[in-house]
């Protein structure tokens, strides 16, 4: 008679290998989901009326004072407002952040991931 189906050591390896993958995910999905309330409070910048560039102090200020709030809102604290550059750009300003999230996998594996924001905040002449 011919026996059918999966050894005891097959099912642990089976089931092992689901469950690595399951932690590793349960890891980086908040990291991509903290990335991507990043990328909507930067793209949100769009819809800032900015009052032209003649004061470029004032208004580099207005644009971190509004990325606070929006990060304060998202409860976001992987990125500081020191990683955020304010650059001056012909049609408006140019918001942009590098910055890395990490979180802890298993014993001594961590996951880092990278990233590089950007968006183009115009500015409204009137």
């Amino acid at each position: 008679m011919k026996q059918n189906g999966i050894t005891l050591f097959g099912f642990v390896l089976i089931l092992s290998l689901v469950s690595m993958a399951a932690l590793i995910t349960m890891r980086i999905v908040p990291l991509y989901y903290e990335h991507y309330s990043i990328k909507t409070a930067f793209t949100s910048l769009k819809s800032l009326a900015l009052k032209g560039q003649s004061d470029a102090p004032l208004v580099k200020l207005q644009i971190r004072e509004a990325l606070r709030k929006r990060f304060d809102m998202n409860n976001i604290a992987s990125i500081k407002m020191k990683d955020i550059k304010i650059v001056l750009a012909k049609n408006g300003y140019k918001v942009s952040a590098k910055y890395q999230l990490q979180s802890h996998v298993i014993s001594n594996i961590d996951v880092i991931m990278y990233f590089n924001d950007e968006v183009l905040v115009p500015y409204n002449v009137r």
